[in-house]
């Protein structure tokens, strides 16, 4: 009895594929999308981040990152001396980079601002949390930079229904032509942005010299009785997890 022999797979057209393909980004897009919308609310919500002397007062955090940060002399020299339009800035900016990334509106362009956002947290609220894997902004920067690689596919996008209704939709015409160079030119700047962002997480943190660290092997009955230090926990709410900051004597912070 002659076995019957299998039949071939019949390999999916190339247009299904690529659409299967594409709904693969949804996912990852909604997450960050509603992430910085939640982000900004939560800003909103607390009552303290945008008063002066609460605990989670914005200009109590730029205090305390600056020390450590590469960047800490940009915050010195342009986020202290304004903390209530840099904590403005922030809200503002989340909740508009998530709504249009969720709406589909110029989606390459706000996941980009997205980030460059979070790559400003990423050297400064998360750049002395190693390994660099246990900090959130790093990699939420490399998500937002491979979400303005791909795009949204056109897919789940209600922008152009509001653009519409608004009397802003483009006008009918031919779509653009696919470009391989600019294609590969934006692939290989978003390569390049991933790999720097990787090459500043593998990099040694100096030491601070004269700033206190408090670990829990640190918490003796002496030290706790001493009136010369004196320890706080903030809510960072750039990331949205709290930092143990130790005040020495001289009003130093360590994160």
């Amino acid at each position: 009895m002659a076995k019957r022999s299998a039949k071939p797979e019949r390999p999916l057209p190339e247009a299904p594929r690529r659409s299967a393909l594409a709904w693969g980004t949804v996912p990852m897009r909604l997450f960050l999308g509603v992430t910085f919308v939640y982000a900004g609310l939560q800003k909103i919500a607390d009552p303290g981040f945008l008063a002066p002397g609460s605990p989670t007062y914005i200009g109590t955090q730029l205090q305390a990152f600056a020390p450590h940060s590469p960047i800490g002399f940009l915050i010195d020299a342009f986020a202290l001396p304004l903390p209530l339009l840099t904590g403005a800035s922030v809200i503002v900016g989340e909740l508009l980079i998530g709504a249009l990334v969720l709406l589909g509106i110029q989606t390459r362009l706000a996941a980009a601002a997205g980030a460059v956002l979070n790559f400003m947290l990423f050297l400064t609220a998360s750049w002395t949390v190693q390994p660099y894997f246990l900090g959130s902004d790093g990699i939420y920067t490399v998500a937002w930079i491979t979400l303005a690689m791909v795009g949204d596919q056109d897919l789940l996008r209600a922008g152009p229904f509001i653009l519409r209704q608004l009397g802003l939709a483009e006008k009918p015409g031919a779509a653009p032509a696919f470009d391989p160079q600019r294609r590969l030119l934006l692939v290989q700047l978003g390569g390049g942005a991933v790999g720097l962002v990787w090459l500043l997480s593998i990099l040694p943190r100096a030491r601070l010299s004269g700033v206190a660290r408090v670990t829990p092997r640190e918490r003796t009955p002496r030290a706790c009785s001493s009136a010369r230090n004196t320890s706080l926990r903030v809510p960072v709410h750039f990331t949205g997890r709290p930092s143990f900051f130790a005040a020495n004597s001289a009003a130093q912070y360590s994160g």
